[in-house]
């Protein structure tokens, strides 16, 4: 209820008291690491959320699970919705927060709900295209563990509902799925980057080759000892806040560039200055 809310409802509480019920809720937590918006809640930040329809799933025979959909387990499956879901990326989690499903209806022979989405997924969604949904459900059609952004889904109509997203020929989206991961991971790399940079533990002149490091560490399953590696690096030099690189073709005011930097971290300058071109 603190964060993306649950079956329509969210919690109705002034900052200060957000704050201290999400510490108290990191507090009582037992199992794991508590969702990361509690966290930020927590230190005082105040998390939004973008809501999208979306069918789900709908009734039909799935021989090669060995499932025998029917009416009634849409209905079950609806009803046992007891805390939001993850949204993962082709089934595998993100390291960025993508969002939960946050509400379920049977609805006939088709299963709704409501995506509740970061900021921050919904418009690397928007610029992918990607739209198809995959759910992971137990083999008793009494619960679903994650609902997935794939590029091949098993229900052709299984989708979000967002005006502003095209229609893609069905070959495309396992590319466009793949895609939107790795623009995912350029996005999470660069953040961290430039917190190091931040921190003075890099010069600025050493942002791109560390960018480029990190994607191929990743891609030669390298990340965790390569992020050791850069974060125990001694901070040797003073910096104040780091701004992102002038846009190359629609440039922001350098005034307004470092504005948003600085106060607004998580805005895509790019995307102001296109907005602004218009």
């Amino acid at each position: 209820m603190l964060g993306p809310g649950f079956r329509g409802s969210k919690a109705d509480l002034d900052p200060v008291a957000r704050a201290k019920r999400a510490q108290e809720i990191i507090d009582d937590w037992q199992d794991g690491t508590p969702p990361k918006y509690i966290a930020d809640i927590a230190e005082g930040n105040n998390p939004t959320w973008i809501d999208r329809k979306a069918k789900l799933f709908e009734v039909g025979e799935y021989s090669d699970k060995g499932l025998n959909v029917q009416p009634s387990d849409l209905h079950r499956l609806a009803a046992s919705l007891d805390a939001p879901i993850p949204v993962w990326i082709e089934h595998v989690e993100s390291p960025l927060e993508m969002g939960y499903l946050t509400d379920i209806q049977a609805a006939g022979s088709e299963l709704f709900g409501i995506l509740s989405l970061t900021p921050e997924a919904d418009r690397v969604l928007e610029t992918s295209g990607a739209k198809s949904l995959s759910l992971s459900v137990s083999k008793h059609l009494d619960r679903i563990f994650e609902v997935s952004i794939v590029g091949k889904p098993r229900i052709e109509s299984a989708r979000l509902f967002c005006e502003d997203f095209t229609d893609t020929q069905k070959d495309e989206w396992k590319a466009e799925a793949l895609q939107l991961r790795q623009t995912m991971q350029t996005q999470r790399i660069e953040k961290y980057i430039d917190e190091l940079l931040r921190a003075g533990k890099l010069p600025p002149v050493q942002r791109e080759p560390a960018i480029a490091l990190m994607e191929k560490a990743c891609e030669n399953g390298m990340e965790e000892q390569t992020t050791a590696f850069l974060a125990a690096s001694p901070a040797t030099i003073a910096f104040g806040e780091i701004v992102k690189e002038p846009l190359k073709s629609t440039d922001l005011p350098l005034e307004e560039a470092e504005f948003y930097s600085r106060h607004f971290p998580n805005l895509e300058l790019a995307e102001i200055a296109k907005r602004r071109s218009r």
